[in-house]
């Protein structure tokens, strides 16, 4: 109390002194302006400058004495907590030298608050690791048997896709690939998503066309919703399989390495709709 006391006393003697001073001012500009013009027009508008100025002084000392009075308190977010809004599962793509330097650190920050986390790796031939993120709880590895460079990526997602549908179809509304170097704001990304029914066909992220093609950015992460991961593990990479080389498009695509490209003319196959976001 006595703290909210002293902080009004200091602002009524702060908005007196900026009276006092707003006062003199004006005093000695009197003759000034009077010289200057005898148009009243020109008086109004510089003394109605003078007052706006006085005014957003006055304004700013008395926001600045609030902040510091503590009437501003932030707080704290968990990284455990998860955000309410669509199930999201995270798909993170990570190699086996990564597993300690990068992975466990996303493991333990941004992606605590995924719905449900997973990280996709290629398999090197070793054991699957077992490490510990935080006590009594393990990083979630699934590898896949796809190579481990560049040229190997677009087999290890569509792996990945087809084991993500096998073991989690009925625990996520939207599905988010990134890498082990993103960072991902759920809140905003809920936000976000919880505008649109994951029941339809979607693919949302940095839209780019490249070879009369368009597709999500890979390196920054798309989203696809539970229906659309359904329409390219059942449509799109069974049967009569669309979704592989060669496509059947008049002109081949030549960045076939690319994996972002393939799943973008996978998705235009399968008659997805682009959300650029």
């Amino acid at each position: 109390t006595k703290l909210i006391l002293l902080d009004s006393l200091l602002q009524e003697k702060n908005v007196e002194r900026m009276f006092f001073m707003g006062s003199r001012f004006f005093q000695c500009l009197k003759p000034v302006v009077r010289n200057l013009t005898r148009n009243s027009f020109v008086h109004g508008l510089i003394v109605g400058v003078l007052v706006s100025g006085l005014g957003g002084l006055l304004y700013s000392n008395r926001h600045e004495n609030r902040q510091v009075s503590g009437a501003f308190k932030a707080e704290p977010i968990s990284n455990a907590t998860i955000p309410r809004g669509p199930r999201v599962l995270c798909m993170i793509c990570t190699y086996p030298t990564n597993y300690k330097t990068k992975a466990l650190h996303v493991a333990a920050t941004w992606a605590r608050r995924c719905d449900k986390v997973v990280f996709l790796s290629s398999s090197d031939g070793s054991p699957v690791p077992i490490l510990e993120v935080e006590k009594g709880k393990q990083l979630e590895l699934v590898e896949v048997a796809a190579g481990l460079g560049r040229k190997h990526l677009w087999r290890r997602i569509k792996l990945g896709l087809i084991r993500m549908w096998e073991l989690y179809k009925d625990e996520f509304d939207f599905l988010v690939k990134a890498d082990d170097d993103t960072y991902i704001v759920m809140e905003n990304l809920k936000r976000k998503l919880e505008l649109y029914n994951p029941r339809t066909r979607l693919i949302f992220g940095h839209y780019q066309r490249d070879q009369n093609m368009s597709y999500m950015s890979g390196g920054s992460g798309y989203v696809l919703s539970n229906e659309g991961v359904k329409a390219i593990v059942k449509e799109g990479l069974s049967g009569d399989a669309p979704c592989t080389l060669p496509y059947p498009f008049e002109r081949q695509i030549t960045l076939s390495e690319d994996e972002d490209l393939q799943l973008g003319a996978c998705a235009a196959l399968l008659k997805f709709q682009f959300v650029p976001s």
